[in-house]
């Protein structure tokens, strides 16, 4: 199999030649330009499968380079990461506005470098080369997709979820290279789901929905127990084998059934192998599931382990607004900030709150007064009890 060729751009020989020692030990060939001007000769005449290119540059820039990549229809389709000094926000959207893939910042890690690089030319086979399509009998061990609903644009960023939110973000861009496999956990109802969901959906909307496989732990160990049962194990695999990413929801719900259990955890672990992207959630960080086997707990600890924590009154506040403006929920913002401020239950509690006060509101006329708000907080504390007493 012929290797793929890398094209870098640099008019400082010293980082040209780092680049190309550290690609050509990773087993791509590689040429190298000087300027914009020879960066186009190079394109034409080399064919590279990939362009490392920066963006101060002499006789032409880069970003003046991309343009004219993007305009010939024999090279428009040639990946573009820009590799450069220029580190600003306006400069990165910039360079991607114009057509870049991808924007590295100097200095950078070599390491990085040739993840990134690694990412984006299999991205490239995924996207060149789409997923053979399946004889019906090899459909019957399905996924359901993620709620379309839970997207980056409708999960509201604070302190609590920061960091969760950013490597999120990251593993979207970039399945299988910075963090892999992702680990969030933390207690029911603070927005783990919605996250994994986040990813799935990102990542479902750039490769399509043959790419990415997205369950409740329970279910997926459901649809391998099906799978077995149904002969068709050997297909599950092969389709899993062509993922982008799998996300695994509720991971400490693991059934305690020892083989099927260490079927599925061998899945994650063929995957990781396979740089595809993981990314599971769970009430507990890894080293506290005891269900996992001890080469699985080591698996996750590889990759970034991320606690989400309960929001503050404020972040409460700010996701109350935007799902009752969402949802066309009449609950004025006094309503809406004195909710948040004294019912400190988790997220998903709060949300069904504010969406049943606002339903009686409807149903009655009535206002929704402080009073109204400590009698539904009140219920809400009150069943909370009883089921803890069970």
């Amino acid at each position: 199999m012929p290797k793929e060729t890398i094209l870098v751009v640099d008019d400082e020989q010293n980082i040209r030649k780092a680049m190309a020692t550290v690609l050509q030990r990773e087993g791509y060939d590689t040429v190298e330009a000087r300027d914009g001007r020879e960066a186009l000769r190079s394109v034409i005449f080399d064919k590279p499968d990939l362009i490392l290119l920066d963006i101060m540059l002499p006789t032409m820039n880069g970003y003046d380079v991309t343009i004219k990549l993007r305009d010939d229809e024999r090279t428009k389709h040639i990946p573009i990461i820009m590799v450069t000094a220029k580190g600003q926000i306006s400069d990165r959207i910039h360079g991607l506005d114009l057509g870049a893939d991808d924007y590295i910042t100097k200095p950078f890690d070599l390491r990085e470098l040739t993840a990134r690089v690694n990412a984006m030319l299999r991205r490239r086979v995924l996207t060149t080369h789409p997923a053979p399509a399946r004889a019906k009998e090899d459909r019957k061990v399905t996924l359901p997709s993620p709620p379309p609903d839970m997207t980056f644009e409708t999960f509201i960023v604070g302190p609590a979820n920061r960091e969760a939110h950013d490597a999120a973000f990251a593993v979207s861009e970039n399945p299988g290279v910075l963090h892999n496999p992702l680990f969030f956990y933390g207690e029911a109802g603070i927005g783990k789901s919605h996250l994994i969901a986040c990813i799935a959906n990102q990542i479902q909307k750039d490769y399509g929905a043959e790419r990415v496989a997205y369950a409740t732990s329970e279910l997926f160990e459901e649809r391998i127990r099906e799978a077995i049962l149904t002969h068709q194990l050997e297909a599950m695999l092969q389709g899993l084998g062509e993922l982008v990413i799998l996300a695994v929801d509720d991971l400490q719900f693991l059934a305690r059934a020892r083989s099927q259990q260490d079927r599925t955890l061998e899945i994650f672990i063929e995957l990781y192998e396979k740089a595809r992207q993981v990314v599971v959630c769970s009430d507990r960080p890894p080293h506290e599931l005891n269900e996992l086997t001890d080469m699985v707990q080591s698996l996750f600890r590889k990759g970034k382990v991320v606690e989400l924590t309960v929001p503050t009154p404020y972040h409460r506040g700010k996701i109350l607004r935007a799902v009752a403006q969402r949802n066309g929920w009449r609950i004025p913002e006094p309503s809406l900030i004195y909710l948040a401020r004294n019912l400190t239950a988790n997220v998903r509690t709060l949300i069904g709150v504010a969406k049943r006060l606002a339903a009686e509101s409807t149903l009655t006329g009535k206002a929704i007064s402080p009073a109204v708000i400590d009698e539904v907080i009140a219920q809400v504390r009150s069943l909370g009890t009883q089921r803890r007493r069970r």
